[in-house]
């Protein structure tokens, strides 16, 4: 968000005070005067709580230095000049880091020019500071100015001031820092609308981060108000058939339609609101969205396992190791905002609501649930399977083969955790003979090929989204004993 170009030689000073003469301006056109859609909002505005004073300056050439403010933050900085030659420029670029030399690194920041410029107009004694703007920092890179004094420059750190709740302390130094960090990002990306990073060109309002922080939140920092606002921006950005966006105020083009656990913040977060505050108003003006959302899902998923309109799909984001299949990922999200849903019904009261969401919930349980008759390849992803089989006393003396089918990727199997081969090609064929004896065992199946989501920080090229390259079971799986059927 650049605040662009600030240019003295332009300003018009005074205008904002009684008695300037603007007939030099071309007047305002009127277009409506209807303010029906007009509404005051509910929610604290941004102020700037804390200013930070430089911890370190470094001169890296002879008008340019580093500044560091010691706490990464979400603001603007405040720059005084003594005197700045009329067309002379001072530019000012944020960054979270350093790289290896010691200047700024961002590549992190994708596209965003995280840049102010400030143009003189040979007037001494100035005071910048951007108005339309703010970056997420903790160094910035100051250049134009040969000799500046610390007491020159502060960071403003910017959020929504909403009231904090309390402190924490204890006698570890490590847990306070931690605690510390918690409540800084909360500051940071709590700017109007909970967003999901404060510093490079995204800054949008992911309803999946906000419905996974809520809870962390709401001990931090009264947020009713700040809530209250976003579920109304969450509430405009619904679709006309009912579905919940990914991110609100909804930004056309960016991931349109909700996916698995994005959407369903549009249910969780009402939830979580009314659990924190035992408010049931958060519910009262929520219940009809979670109900749309929940019918949009079953009516485009009938068999109860959430495979299609599941927007960009993240899967399971951010998953360390192995991800877990898709379908898992989307049909628990289904579940899990089925059940909330009957719950707030019964809060307040909607036996209706209620009595047919929980059987919806419990409907999708039992399919989730049912592996005898679906089988393992229902829940396909290039993921681990893990299933407890009972083998007959046959198994003792006979010879035990696993089946895998059709499989797209590398296969691997364990039984009872050690391992019992791997395939890489077709046909996926195991002789568990010896490992596999009468009685239970547990089978795990991992597959392997799956591009998992990741975001990776310090590199501009960071998203590997699921389903560009998909593995996984295809097919029945089959465990047979030589003589038996199929178990």
């Amino acid at each position: 968000m650049p605040d662009g170009t600030h240019d003295l030689r332009h300003a018009a000073d005074g205008w904002e005070l009684p008695g300037f003469d603007d007939s030099g301006w071309s007047p305002a056109l009127v277009t409506d005067a209807d303010h029906r859609l007009l509404g005051a909002s509910v929610d604290e505005p941004v102020r700037a709580t804390a200013v930070l004073r430089p911890r370190s300056v470094t001169r890296i050439s002879p008008d340019t230095h580093i500044v560091g403010f010691g706490q990464n933050l979400a603001g603007r900085v405040r720059l005084r000049v003594g005197e700045l030659a009329a067309g002379a420029r001072v530019v000012i670029r944020h960054a979270e880091v350093l790289d290896g030399s010691d200047r700024l690194y961002t590549a992190n920041l994708r596209t965003a020019a995280a840049t102010d410029v400030l143009i003189g107009d040979g007037r001494a004694h100035i005071v910048f500071e951007p108005r339309f703007t703010y970056h997420g920092f903790r160094y910035v890179e100051i250049s134009g100015i040969p000799e500046p004094p610390e007491s020159d420059f502060v960071a403003l750190a910017l959020h929504s001031d909403t009231p904090w709740a309390g402190e924490f302390d204890c006698s570890d130094a490590k847990l306070r820092r931690l605690h510390d960090c918690v409540a800084w990002g909360q500051r940071s990306n709590f700017v109007s609308v909970p967003t999901d990073c404060p510093q490079r060109d995204e800054r949008l309002g992911r309803l999946a981060d906000a419905q996974v922080f809520l809870p962390t939140a709401a001990l931090n920092a009264d947020v009713a108000a700040f809530f209250t606002k976003w579920l109304r921006d969450i509430d405009d950005a619904r679709t006309p058939d009912g579905g919940f966006s990914n991110v609100a105020p909804r930004l056309v083009g960016v991931c349109d339609e909700g996916a698995p656990g994005w959407g369903d913040a549009g249910v969780i977060i009402p939830w979580h609101l009314y659990r924190c505050y035992d408010d049931p108003w958060f519910l009262a003006r929520a219940l009809e969205g979670m109900c749309a959302w929940i019918d949009l899902i079953h009516r485009h998923n009938p068999d109860l396992v959430w495979r299609r309109r599941v927007g960009p799909h993240f899967a399971d984001w951010l998953a360390p190791g192995t991800p877990t299949p898709r379908d898992v990922v989307a049909t628990a999200c289904f579940a899990h905002s089925a059940r909330l849903t009957a719950k707030a019904a019964d809060v307040l009261g909607r036996k209706d609501v209620q009595e047919r969401r929980h059987r919806l919930a419990d409907d999708i349980r039992s399919t989730f649930a049912d592996w005898e008759t679906r089988g393992l390849a229902e829940y396909s992803g290039g993921v681990r399977y893990r299933r407890v089989v009972p083998l007959p006393a046959e198994a003792a003396t006979g010879r035990v083969r696993l089946d895998l089918g059709r499989v797209r990727g590398t296969a691997q199997v364990r039984v009872d955790g050690a391992a019992a081969g791997v395939r890489v090609c077709s046909p996926y064929v195991f002789d568990l003979t010896g490992p596999a004896g009468p009685g239970a065992h547990t089978l795990d199946i991992a597959v392997f090929g799956t591009l998992a989501p990741r975001l990776d920080a310090t590199s501009p090229t960071h998203f590997a989204f699921p389903g560009q390259r998909v593995s996984g079971l295809l097919g029945s799986v089959r465990l047979r004993v030589d003589g038996e059927a199929p178990v």
